[in-house]
């Protein structure tokens, strides 16, 4: 159990194993230090009521002719017992006692100063009171009468068979008392410090490091725009600045990666076009000397395919910078419905729309360009029969657009990758549609990303 409870608060965030740690440590000093505390004033306290109940046992005892011991009789008036009962009550006076009483080795009560004394709470101190050598004394721990009061007794032998005995108050241990819940009050209010001041530290510890985590994540998604945590101090700021040459590593990286492949497919889109051109005059002459053009038309079809890849590779390296506007997304929705509707028609597939967005405010373009690709994969993937539905909505401070379909989904493996440049698992895809939308989407500073229905196909979602 105990071991499941170190290795919790081991394996929890930084800032609750601050806290705890803490928190155990000033319960542990705080608390003990009140404990020790308490026990020493007790302890003087204690020492204090036994020095002087040894001291008055000692000085009665001077006091008693013990000569006349021996003649006292319990049940009797006699004249031991007189003088006795009377050398006891002056001294109870005198000295302000409780009481003071004379008993035997057998535990009888020969003689009290006034109150009655139990035989049987004397017999709890057996032990102390038959190991006391002669002229010994000894006191007794504190207990509570039956009066509700505190008391300690001290014990000092005479001679071997009589022994004399002192009552003495011990109001003060109810006081101690008192004073043990103030240093639990201390204790508690220096437990409370400590967690307000671990829980300071943890958060000038936690915040600077989740603002890392966070700019490091969205290095990791691509989003090189996004600044560095400010105020950032201390050893953090090594890995602040870590971080910010490591995103500026990568953005040089990746624009010098994308020149090259925009370089690559300016160089040849050149001659694709050369070569579609004489392949459209070569099926001119075939078609005027009433000759097959199957094998022309293959050609000029591979080489739009080709000019379609290649203007993908530009759209992904060269993309516009987003020019924000008020959108009607119903009539982008139109325009792609309408776009689409051979595709649609052919596969038989229901598109269905609903739009609760008065106000959106995003690249005309680009909100056009990342539908089209969206729809178009949902149409491709979707057997007959199939369905595609577009839902845009706000929740607080972000709208959503979702495209939705019910078709066989994305596997686990692949769906974290789908964003990534290259990546496509579809014969002929050059896998950058999916690469487009997400940097459109980061151009309007909104994100993208895909999750699988839980019956059947997947929804892609903008959140902007």
């Amino acid at each position: 159990m105990m071991k499941n409870i170190i290795t919790k608060i081991f394996n929890a965030a930084i800032k609750t194993r601050i806290i705890v740690i803490f928190s155990l440590i000033a319960l542990i000093l705080v608390g003990s230090m009140a404990f020790i505390s308490y026990l020493f004033v007790r302890n003087i306290y204690l020492e204090q009521i036994e020095d002087q109940i040894v001291m008055m046992n000692n000085v009665l005892a001077n006091d008693l002719n013990q000569s006349y011991l021996d003649y006292i009789q319990s049940d009797s008036d006699n004249m031991a017992s007189l003088y006795y009962q009377k050398k006891l009550s002056e001294a109870n006076t005198i000295m302000d006692l409780n009481n003071v009483f004379l008993f035997n080795s057998d535990f009888e009560i020969l003689v009290k100063a006034k109150n009655e004394i139990s035989p049987a709470r004397l017999r709890i101190n057996q032990n102390e009171i038959e190991n006391l050598k002669i002229s010994g004394n000894v006191a007794s721990l504190p207990f509570k009468a039956d009066d509700g009061n505190w008391y300690v007794w001290g014990f000092h032998r005479l001679t071997d068979r009589y022994y004399l005995g002192v009552q003495e108050g011990a109001d003060r241990l109810e006081r101690l008392d008192s004073l043990s819940l103030i240093f639990l009050g201390i204790a508690i209010f220096g437990l409370l410090l400590t967690f307000i001041a671990a829980w300071l530290v943890a958060r000038a510890i936690a915040m600077p490091i989740n603002q890392l985590v966070k700019f490091s994540d969205e290095i990791g998604h691509g989003n090189y725009q996004s600044g560095p945590p400010a105020d950032i101090t201390g050893e953090l700021a090594i890995l602040n600045n870590a971080l910010v040459n490591m995103r500026d590593g990568i953005l040089q990286h990746q624009e010098e990666k994308e020149k090259l492949l925009a370089e690559i497919a300016h160089e040849i889109r050149n001659p694709l076009g050369g070569v579609e051109l004489l392949a459209g005059l070569i099926k001119e002459n075939l078609t005027g000397e009433s000759q097959n053009t199957e094998y022309a038309d293959k050609i000029i079809k591979e080489i739009q395919g080709l000019k379609q890849q290649v203007n993908d590779f530009l759209q992904f390296s060269r993309s516009a910078p987003a020019r924000p506007v008020s959108l009607n997304l119903n009539d982008i929705i139109v325009e792609i419905q309408n776009l689409y509707k051979k595709q649609l028609e052919l596969k038989n597939i229901s598109l269905v729309w609903e739009n609760n967005l008065s106000d959106l405010k995003f690249d005309l373009i680009h909100m056009r360009q990342i539908l089209m690709n969206l729809i178009s994969n949902s149409i491709n993937v979707l057997p007959d029969n199939g369905n595609i539905w577009i839902y845009a909505n706000r929740n607080g401070k972000h709208s959503y657009i979702s495209v939705s379909d019910n078709g066989p989904g994305i596997s686990e493996n692949d769906i974290k990758n789908i964003f990534e440049p290259f990546y496509s698992k579809r014969t002929g895809g050059t896998g950058l549609g999916l690469a487009i939308c997400r940097k459109l989407c980061e151009e309007n500073s909104a994100r993208i990303k895909a999750e699988n229905n839980k019956e059947a196909g997947c929804t892609f979602s903008i959140i902007i």
